[in-house]
């Protein structure tokens, strides 16, 4: 389960700058709907709360993960918890060791998977004042000082974005295997390498077609192969929307996926063909962005958006998008059915499901969570494990 904090009704106001207009959601109540779901992952027996990092926009409103999670750990007794993803360009990584040994003590045994990325938001970076360019070195300079802040009494590290002179790590962490157990998140084609070299191990965040997500797990696998690595499943991010009548299911659950997809792509800007054209290592999001552009996706999500909101939805299957239909939604049988499909076909260890996007209200999202707990997680909990996919097989 995520806690995902996504005030999407914000967008309009945001993006015309209008903040002396008040919000239609505050960030405040979001907030509250949002731990109000969040502390029932342990009750309704979910085995992980995971969460995100995001700044300066309505998409998700988490600049902290780590934090977010030290108030879970208090809350919670059971659970595991894990970070999807800490985006280490922008952090100083010592402040990063320190914080994931705090909370490795405040989870008392439990497990932190600990996900990492390089980031895709070009405000973020603005917003930071990190040069957008530098991001893979930082990314990689910044994983060698937490793995040796995480394994070693004293770190010490010179290199060119970090001078850490001898320090003593305190509170050393409970566990020394939490570098075993890190994990990265990726967008770009290049970064596959990056994550399988590293021997990081992998997390699917939905952003390209469901056959696209499968091929870079087997050169992911393939990569770890060639470097004595066992192949790896990924956990996978989902939104996921349950109702009983197959009619709401189907309409309201497409809505809230496509306004996820529109939140996406108003903050990473995929569409903007200029923004990125001069960001060295991010030039697959110059190509998806042309891509956008020649076939009109955005101009056809925003009409369709427009058409679901007024409650004409026309022709379904003509603007289905796989930004959208990455995501699950349905009556509870073919829930369970598209998630069993998407775990064994992409080899997953497990899903992480976001249970209120969109313009959805608690509500609405309160009974879709216990709904799914009720009806749905108790059967993929008794699915067998699935095996990573490889370049020999793939499983079925």
């Amino acid at each position: 389960m995520a806690f995902f904090c996504q005030n999407y009704s914000d967008w309009d106001r945001h993006d015309a700058q209008a903040w002396d207009q008040p919000s239609a959601l505050s960030d405040t109540q979001m907030y509250d709907e949002e731990i109000a779901l969040g502390v029932q992952a342990e009750p309704l027996g979910f085995d992980s709360l995971w969460t995100v990092e995001h700044h300066f926009t309505p998409y998700t409103m988490i600049p902290n993960p780590l934090q977010v999670l030290s108030y879970f750990a208090a809350k919670t007794s059971r659970i595991d918890v894990g970070t999807m993803v800490v985006v280490l360009p922008w952090h100083d990584p010592i402040r990063i060791v320190e914080e994931v040994a705090v909370l490795d003590h405040l989870l008392q045994g439990r497990r932190l998977r600990l996900g990492v990325g390089r980031g895709a938001a070009k405000l973020e970076f603005d917003g930071l004042g990190i040069d957008m360019s530098t991001s893979r070195e930082r990314f990689l300079e910044a994983l060698d000082v937490v793995r040796k802040g995480l394994t070693q009494p004293v770190l010490e590290h010179s290199g060119k974005y970090f001078q850490i002179p001898p320090v003593h790590v305190r509170p050393q962490p409970r566990h020394r295997d939490l570098v075993d157990d890190m994990y990265m998140a990726w967008g770009s084609p290049s970064s596959v390498a990056i994550a399988a070299e590293a021997g990081l191990r992998p997390l699917v965040v939905p952003q390209k077609e469901w056959r696209t997500h499968v091929d870079e797990m087997v050169e992911y696998n393939r990569i770890r192969a060639e470097l004595g690595f066992a192949p790896a499943s990924p956990s996978v991010l989902l939104g996921v929307y349950v109702h009983e009548d197959p009619d709401v299911a189907e309409r309201e659950g497409r809505r809230y996926m496509d306004e996820w997809t529109d939140s996406a792509l108003r903050h990473y800007r995929f569409a903007d063909t200029e923004h990125l054209k001069d960001v060295k290592g991010y030039e697959y999001y110059n190509d998806l962005a042309a891509k956008f552009t020649a076939e009109g996706a955005l101009q056809e999500r925003t009409a369709h958006l427009e058409r679901q909101l007024s409650g004409d939805a026309g022709d379904m299957s003509e603007m289905r998008s796989y930004l959208t239909d990455s995501h699950v939604w349905g009556t509870p049988d073919s829930v369970f059915e598209q998630i069993r499909e998407r775990i064994g076909g992409i080899g997953g260890e497990e899903i992480v499901g976001v249970f209120k996007c969109g313009t959805m209200s608690y509500d609405v999202a309160n009974d879709s969570l216990n709904l799914f707990a009720r009806t749905v997680l108790p059967r993929l909990q008794a699915l067998p494990a699935t095996a990573p996919v490889t370049a020999a097989g793939r499983p079925t």
